[in-house]
């Protein structure tokens, strides 16, 4: 009966750790992203993936002006950037969940690293 016991509660607690890991993942709209990008294969967990070239010259660009200058124009510059890939990425979603294209999720998955560059920026 103990050794029951044991392996129920052993079972529960990582029923627990599960569920809560589904919840951190449900309520943050990134990791909801990164989660399906995976699921569907086009996302490698610790993976380095292509960008598009002319976004990295872009991004190189971005990251020697802000070495130069100092007086946060450049951020405010990456924070408009961000904020309007937000937004396609938003409209692109709203696509996705509407006709389940494998293309637009190509796009997306374009658009979700895009965002996560341009995060580590700010």
């Amino acid at each position: 009966m103990v050794m029951h016991n044991i392996d129920a509660h052993a079972s529960a607690l990582e029923m627990t750790a599960k569920i809560n890991q589904a919840y951190t993942v449900l309520k943050s709209f990134n990791k909801r992203l990164a989660y399906i990008l995976e699921l569907k294969g086009l996302l490698k967990h610790n993976q380095k993936e292509d960008l598009p070239m002319d976004f990295l010259m872009e991004m190189m660009d971005i990251n020697e002006e802000k070495e130069n200058n100092k007086n946060g124009e450049i951020e405010k510059e990456v924070q408009k950037k961000l904020s309007n890939l937000e937004n396609n990425l938003t409209d692109r979603c709203k696509e996705y969940d509407l006709t389940q294209s494998p293309n637009v999720l190509s796009e997306i998955k374009i658009l979700y690293l895009k965002r996560q560059y341009l995060k580590r920026l700010l």
